[in-house]
Protein backbone atom coordinates (compact mmCIF):
# COMPACT_ATOMS: atom_id res chain seq x y z
CA UNK A 1 0.00 0.00 0.00
CA UNK A 2 2.42 2.87 1.28
CA UNK A 3 4.75 1.91 -1.78
CA UNK A 4 1.76 2.24 -4.57
CA UNK A 5 1.09 5.66 -2.93
CA UNK A 6 4.43 6.65 -3.43
CA UNK A 7 5.48 5.19 -6.93
CA UNK A 8 2.18 6.85 -8.46
CA UNK A 9 -0.38 5.15 -10.28
CA UNK A 10 2.19 3.35 -13.10
CA UNK A 11 5.13 3.07 -10.83
CA UNK A 12 6.73 -0.21 -10.60
CA UNK A 13 4.90 -1.41 -7.44
CA UNK A 14 1.89 -1.23 -9.21
CA UNK A 15 2.26 -5.09 -10.73
CA UNK A 16 3.31 -6.84 -7.79
CA UNK A 17 0.60 -5.06 -5.71
CA UNK A 18 -2.16 -5.61 -7.99
CA UNK A 19 -1.21 -9.20 -8.36
CA UNK A 20 -0.97 -9.28 -4.73
CA UNK A 21 -4.43 -8.45 -4.02
CA UNK A 22 -6.09 -10.31 -6.82
CA UNK A 23 -4.34 -13.25 -4.82
CA UNK A 24 -5.89 -11.41 -2.07
CA UNK A 25 -9.44 -11.59 -3.24
CA UNK A 26 -9.00 -15.01 -5.52
CA UNK A 27 -8.37 -16.71 -1.25
CA UNK A 28 -11.37 -14.44 0.04
CA UNK A 29 -12.90 -16.12 -3.27
CA UNK A 30 -12.40 -19.86 -2.76
CA UNK A 31 -13.21 -19.49 1.46
CA UNK A 32 -16.95 -18.08 0.63
CA UNK A 33 -17.27 -20.55 -1.93
CA UNK A 34 -16.33 -23.48 0.45
CA UNK A 35 -18.30 -21.73 3.48
CA UNK A 36 -21.11 -22.45 0.70
CA UNK A 37 -22.47 -18.61 0.56
CA UNK A 38 -25.21 -18.06 -2.12
CA UNK A 39 -22.89 -15.13 -3.73
CA UNK A 40 -19.21 -15.78 -2.89
CA UNK A 41 -18.08 -13.05 -5.24
CA UNK A 42 -19.98 -10.54 -2.43
CA UNK A 43 -19.38 -12.42 0.12
CA UNK A 44 -15.62 -11.68 -0.61
CA UNK A 45 -15.65 -8.56 -1.46
CA UNK A 46 -16.81 -7.44 1.52
CA UNK A 47 -14.26 -9.91 3.41
CA UNK A 48 -11.02 -8.07 1.31
CA UNK A 49 -12.58 -4.43 2.47
CA UNK A 50 -12.55 -5.84 6.12
CA UNK A 51 -9.26 -7.37 5.57
CA UNK A 52 -7.60 -3.71 4.19
CA UNK A 53 -9.69 -1.86 7.30
CA UNK A 54 -8.25 -4.17 9.98
CA UNK A 55 -4.67 -3.67 8.27
CA UNK A 56 -4.78 -0.49 8.42
CA UNK A 57 -6.06 -0.23 11.84
CA UNK A 58 -3.67 -2.23 13.57
CA UNK A 59 -0.54 -0.50 11.54
CA UNK A 60 -1.80 3.12 11.67
CA UNK A 61 -3.68 3.47 15.27
CA UNK A 62 -0.94 0.74 16.47
CA UNK A 63 -4.57 -1.42 17.60
CA UNK A 64 -3.68 -5.19 18.53
CA UNK A 65 -7.39 -5.82 18.70
CA UNK A 66 -8.16 -5.00 15.33
CA UNK A 67 -7.42 -8.49 14.07
CA UNK A 68 -9.50 -10.25 16.67
CA UNK A 69 -12.41 -7.06 15.75
CA UNK A 70 -12.15 -8.21 12.64
CA UNK A 71 -12.37 -12.18 12.99
CA UNK A 72 -16.08 -11.09 14.86
CA UNK A 73 -17.14 -9.02 11.83
CA UNK A 74 -15.97 -11.85 9.54
CA UNK A 75 -18.35 -14.44 11.25
CA UNK A 76 -21.42 -12.48 11.35
CA UNK A 77 -20.87 -11.71 7.39
CA UNK A 78 -20.31 -15.23 6.93
CA UNK A 79 -22.89 -16.15 8.66
CA UNK A 80 -25.18 -14.00 7.17
CA UNK A 81 -24.33 -15.11 3.18
CA UNK A 82 -24.60 -18.79 4.11
CA UNK A 83 -27.51 -18.29 6.19
CA UNK A 84 -30.53 -21.09 6.00
CA UNK A 85 -34.10 -19.88 5.68
CA UNK A 86 -37.01 -21.94 7.11
CA UNK A 87 -37.09 -24.81 4.76
CA UNK A 88 -33.37 -25.09 5.02
CA UNK A 89 -32.47 -23.43 1.87
CA UNK A 90 -29.70 -21.07 1.65
CA UNK A 91 -30.45 -17.56 1.52
CA UNK A 92 -28.14 -14.37 1.41
CA UNK A 93 -28.79 -11.03 3.24
CA UNK A 94 -26.92 -8.85 0.45
CA UNK A 95 -27.30 -5.01 1.85
CA UNK A 96 -28.60 -3.15 -1.30
CA UNK A 97 -27.21 0.29 -1.95
CA UNK A 98 -29.50 3.25 -1.01
CA UNK A 99 -30.11 3.74 -4.75
CA UNK A 100 -31.87 -0.26 -4.95
CA UNK A 101 -28.41 -1.06 -7.18
CA UNK A 102 -25.10 -2.92 -6.44
CA UNK A 103 -22.47 -0.78 -6.84
CA UNK A 104 -19.29 -2.61 -8.17
CA UNK A 105 -16.13 -0.88 -7.36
Amino acid sequence: MNACAEDGADGPARQPADAYRQSVRSLFRKLAEEAGAIDPDHLAEQLALLYDGATVAAAMDRNPGAGGAAREIAATLVDGATRRDSNGARRSKKAQPASGRRSRG
